[in-house]
């Protein structure tokens, strides 16, 4: 896995070949923080990344992990961060995190993330390559509401990521997927190298996302909250 530590340290070092794959538009994703920092799943990052000049600042709790969380959009398509991970009969670490979001050009319905996770090896130093899907149509039903014929959209989608990573991730297969309520309302499942692990997840107006699940065969709670600046 020499070759994705190579490719994952290109990446960070040279945003503006994230910037030319795409226009500056924000094409889907979760906002949520990971357990270890990043944008993505439970513990699973996704090819997302914070918008510009947003801070996402979350949280986790669980038997084996816990802990604030950050993630901030430096510019586009690029988000750095960390976390403070409280472990169960071992000492706490800090550790930080950073990602690139690239848009193949001749690839429209894929999203590519190339990231490092703990890049000072306090706990596992974890390089990652992950691709996303969106694969949800923009509605399924509209109500109509009264004499003036609004329309009200109920959108149903699903997601799907999949990806390979060092370190935390044993250099095995990572991925997994949200089916998608009505943009509130998710149903999480991921495989991390090691677990399956699966959440629901709802997004207020506010679009403070909570999730609750089970994490490593335990049950766990997360938060996260955008900050825009």
């Amino acid at each position: 896995m020499k070759q994705l530590w190579i490719a994952t340290t290109l990446a960070l070092s040279l945003p503006m070949t994230a910037l030319s794959q795409a226009t500056v538009t924000d094409r889907g994703g979760t906002g949520m923080n990971t357990t270890f920092g990043p944008t993505g799943l439970i513990t699973v990052p996704n090819a997302y990344t914070a918008r510009k000049q947003e801070f996402r600042l979350g949280g986790t709790w669980g038997k084996e992990f816990s802990g604030p969380t950050g993630s901030y959009g430096i510019i586009d398509f690029i988000e750095v961060g960390g976390a403070y991970i409280m472990r169960r009969d071992r000492d706490d670490k800090a550790i930080a995190h950073g990602k690139v979001t690239l848009y193949p050009s001749n690839l429209e319905w894929l999203t590519v993330g190339i990231g490092i996770i703990d890049p000072f090896d306090a706990i596992d130093q974890t390089a990652y390559f992950v691709g996303s899907v969106d694969l949800s149509p923009k509605a399924v039903g509209a109500v109509k509401e009264g004499a003036e014929a609004a329309t009200k959209q109920v959108a149903v989608g699903f997601r799907a990521h999949a990806g390979v990573g060092t370190g935390m991730f044993r250099e095995r297969f990572i991925g997994g997927g949200e089916l998608i309520f009505d943009n509130h309302l998710a149903i999480i499942a991921e495989y991390d190298a090691v677990n399956l692990n699966a959440a629901v997840r709802y997004k207020t107006k506010s679009n403070v996302q909570v999730q609750a699940g089970l994490r490593d065969k335990r049950l766990f709670l997360g938060i996260t909250a955008p900050i825009e600046f």
